[in-house]
């Protein structure tokens, strides 16, 4: 099978920082089936995986105030992560974790919009993102909750090329060519299964 592959701008993976990792695995691992390979010990990181399939990581969390909660996080694939830092910033962005390498998985950078909401970019190296994803037992969907949709909408879309429909309830934020990329690559039947 071809490993599934996230163009720029596509958001390919998600992980949780915990405080105890081995709570969270524990958890996740009964409510989804997931099982657990360490990808980087010293950071107390592991790769969910569901029948073999890397799906999420959980990371320990790392030492902040009292106040803040163990969460999710999203990463939004990047092809070069200095590249990309530069136009966040220039957009009005704010990296809160410099580029740092999770082991062999990826180059990793912590980020936040203009609105102070967080998120991650990840540059592929040895992981190209999540494998399993949009079925039962894996990641399916993030959402971005925003005070200021206007905005949201420049920088985003500046940042990343990503384009808004209005769908009237919600809007839907989707990256041109995903779905091409998809046919050609790993999921040659989408068109098909969709239609």
């Amino acid at each position: 099978m071809t490993p599934r592959t996230y163009p720029e701008g596509v958001t390919c993976w998600v992980d949780l920082e915990a405080e105890d990792v081995d709570e969270a695995a524990r958890f996740y691992g009964a409510l989804f089936g997931w099982t657990f390979v360490e990808a980087a010990p010293e950071r107390g990181y592991l790769v969910a995986q569901r029948h073999g399939e890397d799906a999420a990581g959980i990371a320990r969390r790392p030492d902040v105030p009292a106040t803040s909660r163990s969460g999710w996080n999203t990463y939004i694939a990047v092809r070069d992560i200095t590249q990309a830092v530069d136009r966040i910033t220039r957009a009005g962005g704010r990296i809160t974790e410099p580029p740092a390498d999770l082991a062999e998985s990826a180059t990793t950078a912590s980020c936040a919009d203009p609105e102070g909401i967080p998120f991650r970019l990840w540059q592929a190296r040895g992981r190209h993102g999540a494998q399993v994803a949009n079925t039962a037992g894996a990641w399916n969907f993030s959402d971005l909750h925003t005070a200021d949709a206007a905005g949201a909408r420049g920088f985003y879309g500046g940042v990343f090329g990503w384009v808004f429909d209005d769908l009237g309830f919600a809007t839907m934020i989707r990256r041109p060519g995903y779905g091409d990329h998809l046919a050609a690559t790993s999921d040659p039947g989408i068109r098909e299964r969709q239609s």
